[in-house]
């Protein structure tokens, strides 16, 4: 409860930025077997509102087994710069994903780097509003990226994408970075090379973006969470509980390698989660009261539901209330499984099985 508190202290210390800048923007993406989706991404960006002189946009095929290749091709036109690179051999011991990134990082020829996936929709005001939050002390900025879907599955998506902007959002504002999505996240390529990339996270799966944060952060970047709807990039929620699940449990894996101080941090939650779980199988034992019980679960979910109100005003969200509640009443028992299964053994991504 104290954690969601020290979130709340620092998404209300967020602060827009003075002034318009334009400065040269390489929009990267890496592509691995996106030909039904990369199209749509594709026409997204050749709205974008923001100088064509401006900004290029680099596309790095991760050994595609599809028709993606030729999907990116069919767009050349439409953008002022454009490049694409092709992925065909991983160096051993290096994940996959960030071996491209770094290679189109590379290859790029913008001061600063903003990174989305293949299957995101950013609005045509994402490059500007991106852009426009990199003054001369800024090095990293981090963007909201909703998920929407529908049903069951969509609700509980779109609710995990607010609350994973909270901790963003929030642990920013505390000036202690702790995760930000990859589908929206903007940093300096000078500041990428000096602190030498991925350093030793280049082997995980996961974790471009939440370890890249952090190493900025530790580096002692200066990094804005940039709350601007113009800079929503919306993506398409998992279709099934159990493509949910596998997402998660990927980006989860990436916590094991987190700074000493966010492993504990994240500790601290995974055992009061636990702790949810035996109050109600000590209150079933009559060791607690129900009064006890439900004083205890309704502080929670009030102090939670302040916290992801404050949020969902700066977000500009929408119907997050019965979700949450939801939300807070299963995931004690969700979350106490699913984090030790993403602690271990591997992962499977886009038809590959990787180390965690």
């Amino acid at each position: 409860m104290t954690a969601v508190i020290w979130l709340l202290i620092g998404l209300f210390r967020h602060k827009p930025p003075s002034g318009k800048r334009q400065p040269m923007v390489s929009v990267l993406i890496a592509a691995r077997n996106e030909e039904g989706v990369i199209g749509k991404c594709l026409t997204a960006l050749s709205k974008q509102d923001y100088p064509p002189e401006r900004w290029e946009l680099i596309v790095v095929d991760d050994d595609s087994e599809d028709a993606t290749r030729a999907e990116v091709r069919r767009f050349r036109e439409k953008f002022h710069k454009m490049k694409m690179l092709s992925i065909e051999d991983t160096p051993r011991g290096v994940a996959p994903k960030k071996h491209a990134l770094s290679m189109g990082i590379r290859a790029a020829s913008g001061a600063i780097i903003l990174t989305t996936d293949a299957d995101c929709l950013p609005p045509s005001g994402w490059i500007t509003s991106m852009a426009n939050q990199f003054d001369s002390d800024t090095d990293a900025v981090a963007g909201f990226s909703p998920l929407k879907g529908n049903g069951l599955v969509g609700a509980i998506a779109a609710l995990d994408a607010l609350i994973n902007a909270v901790v963003s959002a929030g642990s920013i504002g505390q000036r202690r970075p702790a995760t930000v999505a990859g589908r929206n996240f903007a940093f300096r390529r000078s500041v990428f090379l000096e602190i030498g990339g991925y350093g030793e996270n280049i082997e995980g799966a996961s974790g471009d973006d939440d370890l890249l944060l952090q190493r900025i952060g530790n580096h002692g970047g200066k990094v804005r969470f940039n709350p601007d709807v113009a800079a929503h990039v919306l993506s398409s929620a998992p279709l099934s509980i159990d493509a949910w699940w596998r997402m998660k449990r990927r980006h989860i894996s990436a916590g094991k390698r987190y700074e000493p101080v966010l492993v504990a941090f994240s500790s601290m939650l995974y055992l009061f989660q636990i702790g949810l779980i035996l109050s109600v199988i000590l209150t079933l034992a009559g060791m607690v009261t129900p009064q006890q019980l439900l004083l205890m679960w309704g502080v929670k979910i009030l102090v939670d539901g302040v916290t992801v109100a404050k949020a969902a005003s700066i977000l500009k969200v929408r119907r997050w209330l019965f979700p949450l509640i939801v939300a807070e009443l299963i995931s004690p028992l969700v979350f106490s499984l699913l984090i030790p299964t993403a602690m271990i053994g591997k992962v499977r991504w886009k038809g590959r099985e990787l180390d965690s």
